[in-house]
């Protein structure tokens, strides 16, 4: 029976974006898609979105860049250069009527403005009688976006926002970027233009997809930015003002909080935190050893190449962010949202059963993560960490091994621990729901054997790795570097003459 030629795989390549075309949302992705009997094909798509209803730019990289695409390229850099100035105008609207002696302000949430009068927006939902604190909480304000393909944005709610500031705060941190996280940064800039707690000592920068908040947070406090290829809408200009946000502040009192889409891809998001890693390095002073204060950071994290990172990311795709950048660990907090219809642990019935599967991911100890008690966390001293009430320690597997739900229940033959309910499939060699399929395959002499439930490289077909570890291609690689490699007399002669030895006086 002949294979089909469908696709069986696509795979994306983070370092390409220096060279890459440019769509109206920055840099494109390059992404290799593989054929079962054809050779695989790169071609550079649109990072941010998903479907082509959201941004049509598609090109094939093996073909050159058309004259249309190169004018949307001279175009993206047009609008680059007017948006600071519209930023400017638009933020100038809120600013002079905060300044107001108690100013009573409204707002239109279909235009996403500070309205003066109520007449050019009859039609529109415009919300009255706010006060300057209201309107420096937009998310409070503005529908949230509902595109789920691209952006679609979910909040978190207060006691989420409420923990993980103040576990924050208790690390000495005082400057925070926010990247899709708008609720974490309007609390921040509340606390501090209010001083009502002690969170007025942190300060925050907010890098978003949502160009709304143009009109509520200055250009100090936000930029227009796409996290899946580190892109500033507002050009190099954007970036400076980041940079200025940073300039002066050590690297261990600077954190990143990042809420990505739960669809987007784990390595273009690890590029971009690599990325404001390196801005972090070159823009905040060094400080000398005897001054800098224990890390916060976990021992296989680089204190001097990283800052205190917090990724929110379902607990299922642990694997991908862990491929992608090692140094994170799992933490079992619960984060809820506040306008998700499972992604919470209050207000609906299901979800209170269920409990959200968002998990807190971070290079920072562990151990100095103090999860709420008041919350049935709970702290489990032969992990050093803490941990929820279900996640009972193991003594065989010698950690905590719960990651949602009911206790897990260690298996010996699996030698792990697994969620309860599963039994060992003798076939599958692992532990599966009783109501499971089992796949099997017929070996050369007729008999039935278990097919592997590992992953299969799309390069050479075979079980047990990926392309990125096939060593195939590996072998291949190398082969091309020697044949690519200049010998010996081509070095030479490009190095010149080697230089006569001066013998010893005696």
């Amino acid at each position: 029976m002949a294979r089909s030629s469908a696709s069986s795989g696509v795979e994306v390549f983070v370092d390409a974006l220096d060279t890459a075309p440019w769509c109206p949302h920055g840099p494109t992705l390059m992404f290799e898609r593989f054929y079962q009997e054809r050779e695989p094909r790169r071609f550079f798509a649109c990072s941010a979105h998903r479907k082509r209803s959201g941004c049509s730019f598609f090109q094939w990289a093996d073909e050159k860049e058309s004259a249309s695409k190169r004018q949307m390229r001279m175009d993206i850099y047009k609008v680059a250069r007017d948006s600071e100035a519209a930023h400017t105008a638009q933020y100038e609207d809120v600013r002079s009527a905060l300044e107001k002696p108690s100013p009573v302000l409204s707002v239109c949430t279909n235009c996403a403005c500070v309205v003066a009068r109520k007449k050019p927006h009859q039609e529109h939902k415009v919300v009255e009688n706010l006060s300057a604190m209201d309107v420096l909480q937009p998310t409070r304000l503005l529908p949230a976006l509902e595109d789920v393909s691209s952006n679609a944005q979910y909040l978190f709610a207060d006691k989420a926002v409420t923990y993980i500031l103040n576990q924050l705060h208790t690390l000495d941190i005082r400057h925070v970027v926010c990247i899709g996280a708008p609720r974490l940064h309007e609390t921040v800039l509340s606390s501090r233009r209010t001083k009502s707690s002690p969170l007025c000592q942190m300060n925050s920068f907010l890098l978003d997809w949502d160009r709304r908040f143009v009109s509520f947070f200055s250009q100090e406090e936000f930029q227009h930015f796409n996290m899946f290829n580190h892109h500033f809408f507002a050009g190099d200009e954007g970036a400076a003002k980041l940079q200025t946000f940073l300039r002066g502040v050590p690297m261990h009192k600077v954190a990143v909080v990042i809420d990505p889409p739960f669809g987007g891809l784990a390595r273009p998001l690890a590029a971009c935190l690599d990325w404001l890693y390196s801005v972090a390095k070159e823009t905040c002073p060094a400080v000398k050893a005897k001054d800098k204060p224990k890390s916060v950071l976990s021992s296989s994290s680089d204190a001097s190449e990283q800052l205190a990172t917090v990724w929110v990311f379902p607990y299922f795709l642990e694997s991908q962010i862990l491929e992608a950048m090692p140094a994170m660990k799992m933490t079992d907090y619960k984060v809820d949202y506040e306008n998700h219809p499972l992604f919470t642990s209050v207000g609906r019935k299901k979800a209170e059963k269920r409990k959200s599967p968002v998990r807190l991911f971070t290079n920072m100890d562990p151990a100095q993560l103090i999860l709420p008690a008041d919350e049935s966390y709970r702290l489990c001293k032969p992990c050093e960490r803490y941990v929820s009430a279900e996640n009972q320690h193991c003594r065989k597997c010698r950690s905590c091994t719960t990651k949602h739900g009911p206790a897990y229940i260690h298996c010996d033959r699996c030698k792990s621990c697994v969620k309860p309910g599963r039994a060992h499939c003798a076939t599958c060699k692992q532990c599966l729901p009783p109501q499971h399929e089992c796949r099997t395959e017929a070996s050369a002499d007729g008999s039935v054997a278990a097919s592997s439930t590992s992953p299969t490289c799309h390069r050479c077909g075979e079980t047990g790795h990926k392309r990125r570890h096939c060593p195939t291609v590996a072998a291949e690689t190398t082969a091309q570097k020697r044949r690519h490699a200049p010998s010996a007399a081509e070095t030479q002669k490009s190095q010149g003459p080697p230089a006569k030895r001066k013998r010893k006086s005696k």
